[in-house]
């Protein structure tokens, strides 16, 4: 059996891609390293040479960003801001 945990709409992607495009080039791909690829900060600085501290730096502002320009869409200033164990579960 699969287990899929679906917390967003098809529209709610939709709309996080098109604000993902918002984003500059090096951090476009220190998100996707981070989250897509699973590579630890340390694996990203070392794989782009640069300082650990300054890919730290450039997720916290990336997802900074996105959260404000998602949180600007009225879709998502209608959700909950957190979600329990219980919610996860359920889903």
């Amino acid at each position: 059996m699969k287990n899929e945990c679906n917390l967003f709409s098809e529209k709610d992607k939709t709309l996080l891609r098109q604000k993902m495009k918002t984003l500059g080039k090096l951090e476009l791909l220190i998100l996707s390293m981070r989250f897509w690829d699973n590579m630890l900060i340390e694996e990203i600085a070392n794989c782009l040479r640069l300082p650990w501290d300054h890919v730290n730096e450039t997720i916290d502002k990336a997802i900074l960003k996105l959260r404000n320009e998602l949180m600007n869409d009225l879709s998502f200033n209608e959700r909950p801001n957190t979600y329990s164990i219980a919610d996860l579960n359920a889903a």
